[in-house]
């Protein structure tokens, strides 16, 4: 009886044993599914992400805003990062040249193993790597385009943050008629896919409100010469003038014209006339009155915290740049955004839960952007600008923020 009991223990001890064992390799398996569900770009101590941005060239003026967003992510870093992960941030100059980002694109998934794009630049640019990253599932965040097409109809991976060209356009349009009381319109625009955005927003705004457009004159980034833009425009003796294009040649542009005596009340794009490079491109008195619009927080609100906590940041970081220029800001409200989105994900940085995530935003205020929203039928981020003119040399608001219901 004795050597029958001892033999039912051993046995009972080897099935304990077993399923100890059993259990341990369960156990194993996963906490290695658990650590094996975050998507590329994750480690235990380190979050990566990338952009491209033309850090060279005619269009270097917004490759700053590379140095916005890692400005605000040395902040993350400094105060602990996000859940003890450290962001590193690694950007490449495509000088803003389609074919250069994508292959920066593709260094940025396949070497770098970023877990998203955020803040790379360019609407050309992001149509040219769009298949490329919509074939890889990678999120790309709060690019640097408000052109129509990354957002409407939605892209799941994709998540847009600056008010869409389109918007900006037509709120434009409408200031011009019922503001302005504009019956004719002249539009300068920049002849590609940035330029012809927003100039197909503004067809549509202004035959919606009966008003005639007196000319539509194109002009390519690297031009020099505006005499013959300038004097089309003059002729054309619109009541006002719409401008859609980079700073460097809407300045070149202005001056011309004010140069040959045909300047109108005007409102230029956000990227051109809330910049404060213009008026050093300009002049004052050429800028004085032209209006614009931002989708951001003045940098000229010194009692607001965001503005505090970014001039402190940013200045520190890099003491050479002019913090209230738009790329800085912009790459800085561009980081914001997605560290939030981070934040959300707690420990699960999967692809799908960072996307589950940014879907909560909702009228979320905690950038230098507008009530930043988004679902999965809505990829704009926020419809809303503020108006804002040149006047002494500064820019002052002279509008509540106005949102555009798409």
């Amino acid at each position: 009886m004795k050597n029958v009991l001892k033999r039912v223990g051993i046995l009972i001890l080897s099935i304990l044993l077993l399923s100890a064992c059993n259990s341990s390799k369960d156990v194993s398996k996963t906490s290695e599914a658990t650590k094996n569900k975050n998507a590329q770009g994750v480690t235990d101590d380190e979050i990566v992400l990338g952009a491209w941005a033309p850090l060279s060239g005619a269009a270097a003026q917004w490759g700053t805003l590379v140095k916005g967003a890692q400005s605000y992510f040395n902040k993350v870093n400094a105060e602990g990062g996000i859940n003890g992960r450290k962001i590193r941030y690694v950007a490449y100059d495509d000088e803003y040249q389609p074919s250069r980002s994508v292959a920066a694109a593709k260094k940025l998934v396949e070497e770098d193993k970023v877990f998203a794009i955020v803040g790379a630049l360019g609407t050309s640019h992001h149509k040219a790597a769009l298949p490329y990253l919509t074939k890889k599932g990678i999120p790309v965040v709060a690019f640097a385009s408000g052109d129509s097409s990354f957002v409407n109809p939605p892209i799941k991976t994709y998540f847009g943050l600056q008010t869409n060209y389109d918007i900006e356009s037509r709120i434009f349009s409408q200031y011009a008629a019922k503001e302005l009381k504009a019956k004719t319109v002249g539009i300068l625009f920049q002849n590609d896919d940035f330029g012809k955005s927003y100039l197909a927003g503004a067809q549509k705004e202004l035959k919606k409100l009966g008003i005639d457009i007196a000319a539509e004159v194109a002009y390519n980034l690297n031009d020099v010469d505006f005499s013959t833009p300038a004097m089309q425009m003059k002729k054309a003796n619109p009541d006002v003038i719409l401008v859609f294009g980079a700073v460097k040649p809407v300045a070149g542009f202005w001056k011309e014209l004010d140069k040959i005596g045909g300047k109108k009340p005007a409102i230029f794009n956000y990227g051109s006339g809330s910049d404060m490079t213009i008026f050093e491109l300009a002049g004052n008195d050429v800028m004085e009155g032209v209006m614009s619009s931002t989708w951001m927080t003045s940098v000229s609100e010194k009692d607001n915290p965001k503005i505090q906590a970014y001039l402190k940041q940013f200045t520190k970081d890099y003491p050479d740049e002019d913090p209230s220029a738009n790329g800085p800001m912009s790459g800085w409200t561009f980081a914001q955004v997605m560290v939030e989105g981070l934040k959300r994900c707690g420990d699960d940085l999967s692809w799908e839960n960072f996307i589950k995530q940014m879907e909560t935003l909702k009228d979320w205020n905690g950038s230098l952007a507008y009530n930043v929203t988004y679902s999965p039928k809505n990829r704009y981020g926020q419809t809303s600008i503020t108006m804002i003119q040149a006047k002494n040399g500064k820019l002052v608001k002279i509008s509540d923020v106005i949102k555009y219901e798409p």
